[in-house]
């Protein structure tokens, strides 16, 4: 089973997947060439890989390019034999925006993803903004047993799409990987270093616990340019159940005067459905395999029949 049919496409983008080697591992780039001028950098959070953002990432196409790091100790990437804090998963952000040459660039993190940029926008990084999604950790939740609880409950209000993903994305992570990550995510504080940052947006969703309102505008009060947007039936991946209205404010965000018209309710033929399931699971065996063409073949078959659908709006 192949691509969609040319015709059913508004357009052609193609997927490049590229390894950025650091220290015995690597952080796996995809790149998506997009319409605009802007560049969008998407990090992930704790236990999950790209495919997290894969109905905000078409909707951004329009206006620039889109770039998604995997990083050590998620998607099927070795973790390092020493653990890595917040700040040395921001170093590995900001090399691979050296290498990549992306400068002026919008950077977007959901969960510990959002620690990561905060951290590496306060290290010097080529910026145009930064979005916080769902961000973490609030002061009074920094025990594992606090969150978790907060995780499950904000999960039964996920659409069955991120639950999918996020089986996926924890089977290839590994217990070992996620407990030895855990620690350095709760001790980050957001709340010391956002000032350090400006322009930013902080996206939340009403039903998600584990970001409460309280603690966005805590982050909200202490950055020196900040603004808030909450997303009401929203849970944690706020930016998948709800990519249109998050992709519109991001571009906003971004300085871009006209965001994209309202479109209908993509259109997932039964023909489509299949491509982009069984695109899944050829990224699925591509990753496992370690084979990055195969990898960025499948990712480009998946993205297609996304834009085929008419999930850019």
């Amino acid at each position: 089973m192949g691509d969609p049919p040319p015709d059913q496409l508004a357009s052609h983008p193609r997927v490049g997947v590229e390894r950025i080697r650091d220290a015995g591992t690597y952080t796996r780039a995809t790149h998506v060439d997009g319409v605009g001028d802007l560049r969008f950098v998407l990090v992930p959070g704790i236990g999950m890989g790209v495919g997290i953002f894969e109905r905000l990432a078409p909707r951004l196409l329009p206006h620039g390019s889109v770039h998604a790091l995997d990083l050590p100790g998620f998607a099927g990437i070795r973790l390092h034999d020493d653990p890595l804090d917040i700040d040395e998963y921001a170093d590995l952000v900001i090399r691979a925006l050296e290498v990549c040459g992306l400068r002026d660039v919008v950077l977007i993190g959901h969960s510990m993803g959002s620690q990561v940029v905060t951290s590496a926008a306060c290290r010097g990084a080529n910026l145009r903004g930064v979005v916080l999604i769902s961000p973490v950790v609030a002061p009074w939740q920094r025990r594992f047993v606090t969150v978790a609880i907060d995780f499950v409950r904000s999960s039964m209000h996920e659409p069955p799409g991120v639950a999918l993903l996020a089986v996926i994305s924890y089977g290839f992570t590994g217990l070992r990987s996620f407990f030895r990550t855990m620690p350095r995510m709760l001790a980050y504080r957001t709340e010391d270093r956002i000032g350090a940052t400006a322009p930013v947006l902080i996206v939340r969703g009403t039903r998600d616990r584990v970001c409460p309102s309280e603690w966005t505008a805590m982050l909200r009060d202490r950055a020196r340019d900040a603004q808030v947007m909450e997303v009401v039936g929203a849970a944690h991946s706020v930016m998948h159940q709800h990519a249109t209205s998050v992709a519109d404010r991001i571009i906003s965000f971004a300085g871009v005067s006209s965001p994209s018209p309202p479109i209908d309710r993509p259109r997932w033929t039964v023909r489509l459905r299949a491509h982009a399931v069984f695109a899944r699971a050829r990224e699925m065996v591509a990753i496992i395999r370690g084979d990055d063409r195969a990898l960025a073949r499948a990712k480009t078959s998946r993205i297609r029949a996304a834009l085929a659908a008419g999930e850019a709006g």
